[in-house]
């Protein structure tokens, strides 16, 4: 398994449950139309998280705007370690990364020594926006960078 893969999400481990394969069902690749409105909705899926992210106070959003960036968002919340926030965000049922991410020369120059990552892809919906947004706020909360 991949390093940072739990082992119970990755699909080589016991621990995975039985993908829908595995019970001779048999998903459908989908149509042409169907990946473009897969991509759709994940960019439009980006573009909220994004500009609520960075709507929220303390938050620092690192990189390019949304139209110039893939399904990653790395941020940092002032005053709160990156492992810090992914520990409470998981305890409000988000996942997310904390680190450097194999980045250490960019880290060095953004001047923080690491960043939390959030990732989205063609399943992600507007709900987990939500989800990490109210969580984010939770965090902001627990550790009073807000009142």
């Amino acid at each position: 398994t991949d390093a940072g893969t739990p082992a119970d999400r990755d699909p080589s481990s016991p621990l995975h449950p039985l993908p829908a394969q595995a019970s001779g069902a048999r998903t459908p690749a989908p149509g042409a139309d169907g990946v473009a409105a897969l991509y759709k909705r994940a960019v439009i899926a980006l573009r909220c998280l994004y500009c609520s992210v960075r709507a929220l106070p303390g938050v620092t959003v690192y990189g390019p705007p949304p139209s110039e960036r893939s399904g990653v968002l790395s941020f940092s919340l002032a005053d709160v370690h990156p492992h810090d926030l992914a520990t409470i965000l998981d305890q409000h049922g988000v996942c997310i990364r904390a680190g450097h991410h194999c980045a250490q020369p960019l880290m060095r120059r953004l001047g923080v020594s690491a960043t939390a990552r959030a990732s989205f892809y063609v399943y992600s919906e507007g709900s987990d926006v939500d989800a990490l947004v109210g969580a984010l706020t939770a965090a902001q909360q627990l550790f009073a960078t807000v009142d």
